[in-house]
């Protein structure tokens, strides 16, 4: 893991590699109780499946129907 690699190389603390991952852990488990959020998530994922050329016919539909 990346952390791992920071403490290797001596650019961090072990206890500062695993306070990120608490501050983070913590952070993605607040984020994913908002429905504001989660919508956003929803929307980029369509964009995303369209513009990469995933998308259904009926995803692509819906997302120009959201650009417009």
């Amino acid at each position: 893991m990346y952390g791992e690699s920071r403490v290797i190389v001596g650019a961090h603390w072990q206890s500062d590699v695993d306070a990120g991952r608490l501050a983070a852990s913590a952070a993605y488990a607040r984020l994913h109780t908002s429905e504001r959020f989660l919508e956003q998530m929803r929307l980029a994922r369509l964009e995303y499946r369209c513009k990469a050329g995933l998308a259904t016919p009926a995803e692509q539909k819906a997302y120009k129907k959201l650009r417009k």
